[in-house]
């Protein structure tokens, strides 16, 4: 062999090495959660880069975490009566994040894509983030208030949560080590008049939760409650 060759294949080989790491990423993972909240559509199926992840996912329902690699993901989500996605996306995956994506919407769907928390919140409080995905409801204050406290006089947590948007967490003051109820308020902007409310939601001293308002297929609305922190 030259010496020239071997220069050239040295300089060659060096490119795959770096290639291949480009190709490969860092090969660590991360956490990703879909929650299904499109009323109009039936049960669905996620898929990952082609690969189906779980299947037929009721309304209302979510997959729990599950583990990918983290990086460049092409999600992609169908109904079970049809091959065409309703979801067809590219999510950007931080190693050990924790990810949660709502299928929601009528006519059209968008998802929302939310990074979950990560670390614990301080000590004596909790964290909630509120995320409107009732196409019904429209924009909405929220108020999340001591189970049988009055709303009255009370300021809202949220102002002006709009359809397909989630709120920054929030923190609630709770004695460290406890749980305590806590009633959640959906009302009309600017008012104390409630399109939603549900009471006796329990939330812990050191915990992270997503709350999510969707349409109730039998009428009205619901609530959903996600455990954030992994």
């Amino acid at each position: 062999m030259s010496k020239r060759y071997g220069q050239c294949a040295l300089v060659l080989s060096g490119l795959l090495v770096i290639l291949a790491t480009v190709g490969c990423g860092s090969g660590g993972t991360a956490n990703l959660r879909v929650l299904h909240a499109a009323p109009n559509e039936p049960q669905i199926n996620t898929l990952i880069d082609g690969t189906t992840v779980n299947s037929n996912l009721a309304y209302s329902a979510n997959t729990g975490y599950f583990s990918v690699s983290s990086g460049s993901r092409h999600l992609q989500v169908e109904t079970v009566s049809s091959s065409a996605p309703i979801v067809d996306t590219t999510l950007t995956l931080a190693d050990s994040s924790s990810t949660t994506v709502i299928v929601t919407g009528t006519a059209t769907i968008t998802p929302i894509v939310l990074t979950d928390a990560a670390t614990a919140p301080t000590s004596g409080t909790a964290e909630i983030r509120l995320v409107d995905a009732a196409p019904s409801m429209g924009a909405a204050d929220v108020y999340v208030v001591p189970t049988g406290t009055s709303i009255v006089g009370v300021p809202a947590l949220v102002s002006g949560l709009t359809f397909q948007t989630a709120s920054p967490y929030q923190n609630l003051t709770i004695t460290a080590g406890t749980s305590a109820n806590f009633d959640v308020y959906f009302t009309e902007p600017g008012t104390k008049l409630a399109e939603f409310a549900t009471s006796g939601i329990s939330i812990t001293s050191g915990s992270a939760l997503t709350v999510v308002s969707m349409n109730n297929l039998a009428g009205g609305f619901t609530l959903q409650t996600l455990t954030d922190l992994q």
